[in-house]
């Protein structure tokens, strides 16, 4: 996880940004606080988009 990445519950429902499907509110995910997006646990970064 880099130091742009932070680890939380999220409120609302969002779309990861990897797989393109939808994570529920209360998931814990990853945030990327530079571009806004969220992803799941499972899915560890793949080069620059993540």
């Amino acid at each position: 996880m880099s130091a742009d990445e932070k680890q939380i519950r999220l409120r609302y429902t969002g779309t990861r940004r990897i797989c393109g499907t939808s994570l529920e509110a209360r998931t814990e995910a990853i945030y990327e606080r530079s571009t806004k997006t969220v992803r799941c646990l499972d899915h560890s970064p793949r080069g620059p988009g993540g």
